[in-house]
């Protein structure tokens, strides 16, 4: 009898477990992690999904269920993308993965040529062309590249930017040793670097690459596209060259004229500080929000409200891990000025912004801890939440958004003061297995009698996801997904 018991509570506890969601698997070793237009083909490692696993993408693409070769996965497809760095996730009844990034509109990868790199063994190249490499730690790699007299070579390193640890060192060697110039971080690559060389002695030239910390290891990957061209000539016409350095004319920036609305703007010169008119009514509250890294800009900015002496009245804390928002309270009558600059010193057309305001100092965010799980059909799959707040100690309830039919998600009601808390996605038991499901969570809450409706944000998840990348693809932050997965074997 005690046995039957126990044998009964084990099988229900064993029962409870495969309800749960299990967390999504990594795509490592991916090959390759530029993308060209057109019919192509992509891999990984065999004993990461089975035969029959999907490639799914955010960009337009038509794609083919993968194929076992050898000890690798394929995966065949075809695309138009435009150049850029694009959003990827391979799917099946056997599981689902960690979204992945990939650079699209890429030269073509010469896979070859790579390994041997990779070997370490010295290679030439004598035209433009793109490598997959990894690097061990404390590795430079010494690329040597025929260079003619006059032209231009340019190097650009896809690492931070597509999730990689890699923080690329890039240097130029002439035929006499003599370094033409290095490059670490490039201003709107975030970590990454660009470098442009214009070639006076033709001859065998040495790209060295290498970790910025000579840090490496599997997770240490760079995608390197390497142009050769002709040079870029200078214009020998005074008027052209004074148009090109003529400064443009700063136009009128719009007035915060109402409680509630936004307003978006691009911080194109380093050190240039943008200020907005606001008027200001002695009592009245604002809740003020800066939306930047979220947008994918290079930057980070400061945000300050000062009055009409100019004195600092109130801002936000420059140390917050994410974008930030703040409250204040007009303590006089009359002119003031929301204002902003990027916090670094920096400064590009990338470096654009968004500010949102509404009435109320307080305000609070939520972040999913998780982005990505596995769900069985019938099954449940919990996403984690964390609560931050701002003089606001109240409820909040959280929906559900986007979700197919067989899915659904109970309002959940954060009580009071609560810092943490979790919403349950089920699938019905009829959920096929293979599908994949997105949807987002919109939170709702009351701050001084004014409802209010954040987002449920998912950028914590995906900073563990792509630790070496500064900020999640514009989009995807937000963005929840399920992999609805085949009951696996004992």
């Amino acid at each position: 009898m005690i046995a039957g018991r126990l044998w009964f509570w084990v099988g229900g506890a064993l029962s409870a477990l495969e309800a749960l969601a299990a967390d999504p698997f990594v795509a490592t070793d991916i090959q390759p992690r530029g993308l060209v237009l057109g019919a192509q083909e992509i891999s990984i490692p065999a004993n990461l999904a089975p035969e029959g696993t999907r490639l799914w993408t955010r960009f337009a693409a038509t794609t083919e269920p993968g194929i076992l070769r050898g000890d690798r996965l394929f995966f065949a497809l075809k695309t138009d993308v435009a150049t850029g760095i694009a959003l990827a996730q391979f799917h099946g009844p056997g599981g689902i993965s960690q979204p992945f990034l990939l650079r699209t509109g890429s030269m073509p990868v010469d896979r070859k040529l790579s390994a041997e790199i990779d070997a370490g063994r010295g290679v030439r190249i004598a035209g433009t062309t793109a490598l997959d490499l990894t690097l061990p730690p404390a590795t430079t790699r010494r690329i040597e590249i025929e260079l003619a007299r006059g032209v231009r070579v340019d190097v650009e390193a896809f690492a931070r930017r597509l999730g990689s640890g890699f923080d690329p060192f890039l240097e130029l060697i002439d035929p006499r040793g003599r370094s033409l110039g290095s490059v670490d971080d490039t201003l709107g690559l975030g970590r990454d670097a660009r470098g442009s060389w214009d070639i006076r002695s033709g001859g065998r030239h040495v790209l060295l690459l290498r970790d910025s910390s000579h840090a490496g290891g599997k997770d240490h990957w760079v995608h390197l596209e390497i142009s050769i061209g002709s040079s870029r000539e200078k214009s020998r016409d005074p008027a052209t060259r004074e148009r090109k350095t003529r400064p443009v004319e700063a136009t009128a920036l719009p007035a915060v004229r109402t409680p509630e609305g936004s307003l978006e703007g691009v911080l194109t010169k380093p050190g240039d500080v943008l200020r907005f008119p606001i008027e200001g009514v002695k009592g009245t509250s604002r809740w003020i929000e800066l939306r930047m890294r979220r947008l994918g800009s290079p930057g980070d900015a400061e945000v300050w409200i000062e009055d009409g002496d100019g004195r600092r009245v109130a801002g936000l804390d420059p140390s917050q891990e994410d974008d930030g928002a703040f409250g204040f309270t007009f303590e006089s009558q009359g002119p003031h000025r929301l204002c902003v600059r990027e916090l670094t010193g920096g400064g590009s057309a990338e470096h654009r912004f968004q500010l949102h305001w509404r009435p109320g100092r307080g305000g609070f965010g939520i972040q999913s801890e998780k982005q990505t799980l596995e769900i069985l059909p019938g099954g449940t799959a919990e996403f984690p939440l964390r609560v931050s707040r701002k003089d606001f100690d109240g409820e909040v309830v959280v929906r559900a958004e986007g979700l197919p039919e067989g899915f659904g998600v109970e309002p959940t009601t954060l009580a009071a003061k609560s810092k943490e808390g979790r919403v349950t996605l089920k699938a019905a038991a009829g959920a096929t297995p293979g599908s994949r499901v997105e949807f987002r969570l919109v939170a709702e809450g009351k701050i001084e009698g004014n409802a209010v409706r954040e987002s449920v944000r998912t950028r914590a998840a995906l900073t563990k996801i792509w630790p070496g990348r500064l900020h999640p693809p514009e989009g995807w932050d937000g963005v929840l997904c399920v992999g609805v997965v085949a009951k696996r074997s004992p």
